[in-house]
């Protein structure tokens, strides 16, 4: 038995009908009037609109997931007149390295490393 309760024989003409190329299409548009094939070209375009709908879905999360990210390294290249005054969002004008020299001296990050265990 398959999910909707069928044995194998009775999904066979089903394949074998979805095999056929040259099925002609009807000229009536009423409902009950469309091919198998109809149905399931219908059904697939559907399934793209649904799997496209999520790709943009996906997209959309990662873009605002990594902002932050983006933003907080742009952050560390910036002083803090151009962090609270001018250019809060965009690209730092200068880049200032001297806050990684900075901050590595003035928190001793060497030896921060070097008194951790290793595990």
């Amino acid at each position: 038995m398959n999910k909707y309760g069928y044995g194998r024989a009775a999904a066979v003409p089903l394949v074998v009908q979805s095999l056929i190329v040259s099925v002609p299409k009807s000229t009536s548009s009423s409902r009950a009037s469309r091919s198998f094939i109809e149905v399931a070209d219908m059904g697939k375009k559907s399934l793209l609109s649904v799997q496209s709908c999520s790709g943009y879905f996906f997209y959309f999360y990662a873009v605002i997931s990594l902002y932050p990210i983006v933003w907080m390294f742009f952050y560390s290249f910036k002083n803090n007149s151009e962090i609270f005054v001018t250019n809060p969002f965009g690209f730092p004008k200068i880049f200032h390295w001297e806050n990684y020299v900075k901050a590595w001296t003035t928190f001793n990050v060497p030896d921060v490393f070097h008194e951790q265990p290793l595990r």
